[in-house]
């Protein structure tokens, strides 16, 4: 019985773990204002800047965006999904939950950063359970003539195995992925 009991545990922490819970992934940590870090992996500092936009309630929000120093220039890094392209993020929600957040992990210096959004939809109200998708995003370079030099492009989906209020818990219990 406890070699059973052993196995069971064994096996939830692989499928809660799931592919974060090997050594050297971490988060870039991200704060209100420029944050200077490469996620390119190149060794240069890129920015990320997050803004905070007020409305006087519960529902103000954040909006972020990546930029990348390319000839000179500080170049914004899109999110490109099928033929769309955004220019920011938004990170959202209400008082009780959050339903839209977003990590950027890395797991070696010299390798680019992943991007997963997180994604629930709304339901009755902000502080219902519904289901939380995960996207991921892979950062790309490019030279094709009309093309950016660099931008996030999707690369898979995740649906999370419950139902969440806030999509930071989401991230914790079925990625193994702390706080930005």
């Amino acid at each position: 019985m406890k070699i059973q009991k052993l196995l069971l545990t064994a096996y939830l922490l692989v499928v809660s773990y799931g592919a974060f819970s090997e050594p050297g992934i971490s988060v870039i940590k991200i704060g209100n204002g420029i944050t200077k870090v490469d996620f390119v992996g190149n060794g240069a500092p890129d920015l990320i800047i997050s803004g905070h936009r007020d409305n006087f309630n519960a529902h103000g929000f954040e909006v972020v965006s990546f930029y990348i120093p390319v000839k000179n220039n500080w170049n914004i890094v899109p999110i490109f999904e099928n033929d769309k392209e955004k220019l920011q993020i938004t990170v959202s929600g209400g008082a009780d939950c959050l339903l839209h957040d977003f990590r950027l992990i890395k797991s070696d210096p010299k390798k680019s950063a992943t991007l997963i959004i997180a994604d629930r939809e709304m339901g009755d109200g902000y502080a219902d359970q519904a289901t939380v998708v995960f996207t991921y995003y892979t950062l790309v370079r490019r030279e094709e003539v009309g093309l950016p030099h660099y931008g996030f492009e999707k690369s898979r989906t995740q649906t999370a195995a419950v139902k969440y209020c806030d999509v930071g818990e989401a991230f914790k219990n079925e990625l193994s992925i702390g706080t930005r």
